[in-house]
């Protein structure tokens, strides 16, 4: 880039072109590298607008930590999400099973035993209480 900004400065009516075409071959670099690195320099300087180096780095920076932040942020929600779940009180019988996980210990204890008259449990028997008001007779 220094030989082409002293050639350039030596001659100013040599074009950035023709001075990366002169230059490019005598130290072994390709013209179109050598012309996008005199490019950059311009504009970190300000002879050109454009955004500077350092201002391409700040900018993938805070593109690299938005990404970060979004994903954290995702990461949160779905905790949330989960514990606001498990704290609602609408559902707090519903972890794993609709149904209790106790033993079955007769009919009784199975789905719809109620709607079905099932009531053989001993308790059940014993204790003579009318079980009409669950739409179920007792036989």
């Amino acid at each position: 880039m220094r030989l082409v900004l002293e050639a350039r400065g030596q001659e100013p009516e040599l074009s950035l072109n023709a001075a990366v075409l002169r230059i490019g071959p005598r130290v072994g670099i390709n013209k179109d590298t050598l012309r996008g690195w005199c490019k950059e320099a311009e504009i970190d300087v300000g002879r050109r607008p454009g955004s500077t180096t350092a201002d391409t780095v700040t900018i993938r920076e805070l593109q690299q930590e938005v990404k970060e932040l979004k994903r954290a942020n995702e990461i949160l929600l779905a905790a949330s999400s989960f514990f606001a779940r498990e704290l609602d009180p609408r559902h707090c019988g519903d972890r794993v099973h609709r149904y209790p996980s106790g033993p079955v210990r007769g009919r009784a204890d199975l789905r719809g035993a109620a709607r079905a008259g099932l009531w053989d449990r001993p308790v059940d028997v014993f204790r003579g209480e009318d079980t009409t008001t669950f739409g179920a007779r007792r036989a």
